[in-house]
């Protein structure tokens, strides 16, 4: 870029201002990757084997044609593998031990909650005929809140106890879809209509993700109450990072009854490898 070479969309260098030569040579290219523009975003497609794009992002269509707006950007860095936020997924007990703690500061200490978990990871017989193998479905319902309460104790239900709140809760429910390593769509639901957060998890180097969750509402959305939202995600984040941060992989892992589908988010996460993935980097300087 800064000897001001023009490279066309497909890698191949078609000016060089200061050389003297009839024809550039074919040898004056570099790789052309897969790109989409989305939401002001771009992403790269990157296959290990060099193959073209067989899915395409498509969980953000419906944020421009509802006329969602951007309302609220937050950044952070996890040093994690990339992996750690969608095996979330497969670990619906963590909710009611480590999420037990409402996330915000000074309440986490008497406000417990307890949370309904539901996650569908792609089958065979059914999404591979729709193209669908790299997603999996997850849902997130905050059942109650309890005075005093937490994983150990059950507290003082607000369900049972306080008006109108079992409406509430039950009116707020959150829909997740991993779409590949690294995108996560948000789509929660509110007696006020609908927001959308998207985070996506950028490894910037080995074991350390660039992190940004961009949240969108419609026009008449209060800006306020969706900065309410992202500030809750935040201090839940933060919940996770002190696991997601210290974590030992285990090939095998010591599953008792009770414990999440692990075994299929495993198998849901190999479809993202191929046969050069191992490999693919190792012999670049940089990562």
């Amino acid at each position: 870029a800064y000897h001001v070479r023009e490279i066309d969309g497909t890698g191949m260098c078609t000016k060089i201002p200061y050389s003297k030569m009839k024809s550039i040579p074919s040898k004056c290219k570099t790789h052309a990757y897969h790109v989409r523009e989305i939401l002001g975003a771009v992403w790269l497609w990157f296959d290990a084997e060099g193959r073209d794009p067989f899915w395409e992002l498509d969980e953000y269509k419906d944020v421009e044609e509802k006329g969602m707006t951007l309302r609220v950007v937050k950044q952070n860095s996890f040093d994690q593998h990339i992996a750690e936020m969608c095996e979330n997924s497969a670990d619906p007990y963590h909710f009611q031990t480590l999420h037990a703690p409402l996330p915000i500061p000074g309440f986490n200490k008497f406000v417990g909650c307890q949370h309904k978990i539901t996650q569908r990871y792609p089958d065979e017989t059914t999404d591979a005929k729709t193209g669908q193998m790299h997603k999996c479905h997850f849902t997130e319902k905050m059942h109650d809140l309890a005075l005093l309460g937490g994983w150990r104790t059950p507290g003082i239900s607000l369900r049972k106890n306080v008006p109108f709140s079992a409406w509430i809760l039950d009116s707020i429910f959150t829909r997740v879809c991993f779409e590949g390593p690294g995108n996560i769509s948000f789509a929660i639901t509110t007696p006020l209509g609908d927001m959308r957060m998207f985070m996506t998890n950028l490894p910037v180097e080995p074991f350390k993700q660039h992190v940004e969750n961009h949240w969108y509402a419609p026009w008449y959305f209060p800006t306020w109450i969706v900065y309410i939202f992202a500030t809750l995600s935040a201090h839940a984040l933060e919940q996770d990072r002190q696991v997601w941060e210290n974590k030992i992989y285990r090939k095998t892992m010591c599953l008792v009854g009770g414990d999440g589908p692990f075994p299929a988010f495993r198998r849901y996460w190999a479809g993202h490898y191929s046969k050069s993935s191992d490999d693919a980097g190792r012999d670049q300087i940089e990562w």
